[in-house]
């Protein structure tokens, strides 16, 4: 109903007398009967487009000559009409799924919230506090998950954990990461290419990897049975972007990983308790 409405609206202020007969408007033609069909067109008379208004008011409770749009929430379109399905975002947009990796409190607008092992919080991300902490973004859904299981390094034993997400979520993070203040900003990703691309081109402050990553080699045990080479192999854009824009310090590291074929999944890391070490992008 959202598209009708919009292509609807459209005509209606500029006084169409004749729309081009797509998907949309056969649709509302054939729910309706407004309007005549002449060859590939709906003719609009004065009094169909009147109608087209009645209409749509009746459906939205949004005038469409006047210049309200329709809300972008449930909530708003409560509001504003009968329909609230007609909304843009998602029931739970603007939310994000955090959790505190020593399991004490995380600090909210509302007061503070205890987030058990094995759960997870979700908040709009302007509720969440994060001034003059240390914040983890975590890129698995399966790691997130298993939060607790995660060896971070001491001075961030306390950290926020907050998972990326996609779409409108993983936005609603990027802003909290632009503006909400934290004292550091760390992301834990894939120990591959893309793992590290997807680091630089955040904006975060440093990235966590295997403390021990020299001893991650091809010929290692625990490599041979847990890394995934053919995922290496398709991360040949990612690798060289690292090439072109990683800062020198990294050198050592992606040469490293680029020897070996590195592709290690976070779920591997975490459920093999392999420590993690902060490295800085700054």
């Amino acid at each position: 109903m959202r598209r009708e409405f919009e292509v609807v609206q459209r005509a209606l202020q500029r006084a169409e007398s004749k729309v081009k007969l797509n998907v949309t408007w056969r649709r509302i033609h054939e729910e309706t009967g407004i309007g005549d069909l002449v060859g590939a067109s709906l003719v609009l008379s004065h009094g169909d487009r009147a109608q087209l208004r009645d209409w749509l008011n009746r459906k939205t409770g949004v005038d469409p000559l006047s210049k309200e749009k329709l809300g972008a929430t449930r909530m708003d379109l409560a509001q504003q009409g009968r329909d609230e399905k007609l909304a843009m975002e998602p029931v739970f947009g603007g939310m994000i799924k955090v959790a505190r990796a020593d399991g004490t409190a995380l600090k909210l607008t509302a007061g503070p919230a205890i987030v058990p092992p094995g759960s997870l919080l979700n908040v709009e991300s302007e509720a969440l506090i994060v001034a003059q902490e240390p914040v983890v973004i975590v890129e698995n859904g399966a790691a997130m998950r298993n939060w607790q299981e995660i060896n971070l390094p001491d001075h961030i034993k306390s950290a926020i954990l907050i998972y990326r997400g996609h779409g409108g979520d993983a936005q609603h993070v990027l802003n909290l990461l632009k503006g909400g203040g934290a004292a550091c900003r760390v992301g834990f990703f894939d120990f591959d290419p893309a793992g590290l691309q997807m680091g630089l081109t955040l904006p975060i402050d440093g990235l966590l990897i295997p403390a021990d990553w020299p001893a991650l080699t091809a010929d290692a045990n625990w490599v041979r049975d847990y890394n995934k080479p053919e995922s290496f192999w398709h991360q040949g854009v990612a690798l060289q972007y690292l090439k072109q824009h990683a800062p020198a310090s990294l050198t050592t590291l992606i040469q490293h990983i680029e020897l070996n074929q590195l592709a290690i999944t976070q779920e591997h890391i975490i459920k093999h308790r392999i420590p993690l070490q902060l490295i800085s992008l700054i």
